[in-house]
């Protein structure tokens, strides 16, 4: 398994992998509900919206799929990320709190914010000198956390699409366990 998500009531859980698909699971038993298909490559990242009716998936081939939980059907296949050598993965997505939109970060160094119900692609965030691997959403739904693997960490507004602050210093590496004494500094 590549990727995993928890649905908001617990009761089920979301997992992507290497072999092309999605697998729905019932947390109670540990029983398969249902293997969802139509993926070219694995899956990266998912998430899943606050309402848990909607499975969002970053996919290696640089695609989002949104997926509806209920019926199991696809609701949108997007084209997401690209660049000029490769395919840029999609490393990580995340879903605002109220439900509204995606975030996906990717090996193209940028995100991608998109409308959740319409697909629709709102903007392109831009400003990390490398893959962003990861990112998540602050509790206000404006503003998302992205760590790249230039190094940095970028608080971005995803209102206007601008990087607001980013670390003071570049690691080579982020710690596994966590900031051993301090977060960074964040600045300007």
């Amino acid at each position: 398994m590549s990727a995993v998500a928890i649905t908001p009531d617990g009761a089920r859980a979301v997992t992507g992998a290497d072999d092309n698909t999605l697998r729905v699971w019932n947390l109670c038993d540990g029983t398969t509900l249902k293997t969802l298909e139509g993926f070219t490559f694995g899956v990266s990242g998912l998430a899943i919206s606050p309402d848990g009716r909607r499975v969002a998936s970053g996919c290696w081939d640089s695609t989002l799929q949104i997926w509806d939980l209920e019926t199991y059907a696809k609701v949108h296949d997007l084209p997401g990320h690209k660049n000029s050598g490769g395919r840029p993965w999609i490393r990580s997505v995340a879903i605002t709190p109220d439900g509204t939109r995606v975030v996906t970060a990717a090996q193209d160094n940028t995100l991608k914010v998109w409308d959740l119900t319409t697909g629709r692609e709102l903007r392109t965030l831009v400003g990390h000198d490398h893959w962003v691997m990861g990112v998540t959403i602050f509790p206000d739904g404006r503003h998302a956390l992205t760590g790249s693997a230039d190094g940095t960490l970028k608080i971005w507004d995803l209102e206007t699409g601008d990087a607001l602050r980013r670390s003071s210093r570049r690691w080579p590496c982020f710690p596994a366990r966590g900031w051993r004494h301090r977060p960074p500094r964040m600045r300007r």
